[in-house]
């Protein structure tokens, strides 16, 4: 067998340039620097493909929740958590008072604060011509008694059940809410000169301050208003109507 001699053979390498490349890849490497790495290239068919490109997607927000994740856990443990800066000035105080309720009613005469309270409350439900003197006759039939009696007050152990002869009144805990039904309170106050007596008012309104609710209620011997929190008022009862 004849053996043949190869000659080495002499190769060389041309050097591409970018614009030679991005017409053979079909990509732009126009800016790839010395160096630098072409990325790889694939092809993939249509369905394939945009799977890959929702994978690419949810990568992408999963990353950027972690990232903010990691963020939020430095900022807290720094101290630094976002809060919503609360505005100095902002009202948040609630209050609702009785539109209509006749404050510049006859104030009382003597001991009869509770039959003022009625005429004022039974006014402000649109009765007319009423004052004190009915009440006085209504307790005297109630209770049983003389006038002079009468005259004096209404016994403590019959006010309750007075009330509620003359109004359809349930008795209550939480006056705001009578005033948000637009409803009058009768309530009593302890005379703060005789723990022994109390006094006759009628509560129309509120207003909560610095998380304290105070009550404003008309005082029948004075014709004015004046305000206390809850734990000053007893026996309140909410005035839905006057009975007939």
């Amino acid at each position: 067998m004849k053996k043949l001699q190869l000659e080495a053979l002499s190769l060389e390498v041309p050097e591409l340039s970018p614009e030679v490349c991005k017409r053979l890849l079909g990509g732009n490497y126009g800016e790839l620097v010395d160096g630098g790495e072409i990325e790889e290239i694939y092809c993939y068919p249509d369905e394939t493909l945009k799977e890959h490109q929702e994978n690419q997607k949810q990568e992408g927000e999963q990353e950027r929740h972690e990232q903010q994740q990691d963020e939020d856990s430095d900022k807290e443990q720094q101290g630094e958590k976002d809060t919503p800066e609360e505005n100095p000035n902002k009202d948040t105080s609630t209050s609702n008072h009785l539109e209509g309720f006749p404050t510049n009613f006859s104030t009382q005469v003597g001991s009869l604060c509770v039959y003022t309270s009625f005429a004022a409350v039974a006014t402000f439900l649109g009765q007319s011509n009423v004052n004190s003197g009915n009440y006085v006759m209504s307790y005297m039939g109630y209770a049983n008694t003389t006038l002079p009696d009468a005259m004096g007050g209404v016994h403590g152990e019959h006010l309750g059940g007075f009330i509620q002869s003359v109004f359809d009144a349930p008795p209550i805990s939480d006056p705001a809410n009578a005033i948000d039904n637009e409803h009058a309170v009768l309530a009593y106050i302890i005379d703060s000169n005789d723990a022994s007596s109390g006094h006759e008012v009628v509560i129309i309104g509120y207003e909560e301050r610095d998380g304290v609710c105070y009550y404003q209620y008309w005082d029948p011997e004075t014709g004015g208003t004046d305000e206390h929190e809850v734990s000053h008022f007893h026996d309140m009862y909410e005035i839905f109507g006057v009975k007939t």
